[in-house]
């Protein structure tokens, strides 16, 4: 289920979500000793999907806009992903500024790769999200079921995790984000999280 908080910001929001989410099967294996000779769990792989629709340039409850608080919340995933967990990216929003519902909601690339990111692999990631600007419609349940396609790229076995920076609701239903797993052939699969770092409900409109 998403979490959307009504009253609170996205960077706000997304302190817990970052405590959640990059906790590594690593870091439980070490809490709890393995049977010898055990191999040690893979980190889970994780992919980032942050929203650029238009209305992230309203201002967030912390008196930013939306898009500056997310920014952040994104830039501190980026610096506290653990070394060892692959990571990638994913943005919707961010390309088509019209009116034509069908090219909106078709509008989420990914941008990087789910994959290990050594210190100028994440400076270099920054630097992209410190270029991101908000223009379009919210496809969230398109990027999410796209996402996971990302993550099934990136290899097989062990834990999945999508981290979704959102301020409101899909305008590209159905399906609802908060079920499409149940949609999807991936419903047997370990997803332990979708989240949505929300500022409020989005009002009825492409952005």
């Amino acid at each position: 289920m998403l979490a959307r908080p009504r009253r609170h910001g996205v960077l706000a929001t997304a302190s817990a979500l970052i405590c959640a989410a990059l906790v590594s099967p690593v870091t439980t294996a070490h809490a709890t000793p393995a049977a010898p000779g055990a191999p040690e769990a893979a980190p889970a792989r994780i992919e980032l999907v942050l929203d650029l629709s238009g209305s992230m340039n309203e201002n967030d409850a912390g008196g930013q806009t939306r898009l500056a608080a997310a920014k952040q919340a994104v830039t501190r995933i980026i610096d506290t992903a653990p070394a060892e967990a692959p990571l990638g990216m994913r943005v919707y929003g961010a390309t088509y500024p019209g009116q034509d519902k069908k090219k909106g909601c078709a509008d989420t690339q990914a941008i990087r790769p789910v994959t290990t990111m050594d210190q100028a692999a994440r400076d270099d990631a920054k630097k992209q999200v410190a270029g991101f600007t908000a223009v379009g419609f919210t496809p969230i349940g398109v990027s999410l079921r796209e996402a996971a396609k990302d993550l099934d790229k990136s290899g097989t076995g062990g834990k999945r995790r999508i981290i979704l920076v959102s301020d409101g609701e899909d305008t590209c239903a159905p399906p609802p984000p908060a079920r499409w797993p149940a949609n999807s052939r991936h419903r047997e699969s370990t997803w332990p999280w979708t989240w949505s770092a929300s500022v409020r409900p989005r009002r009825p409109a492409h952005s």
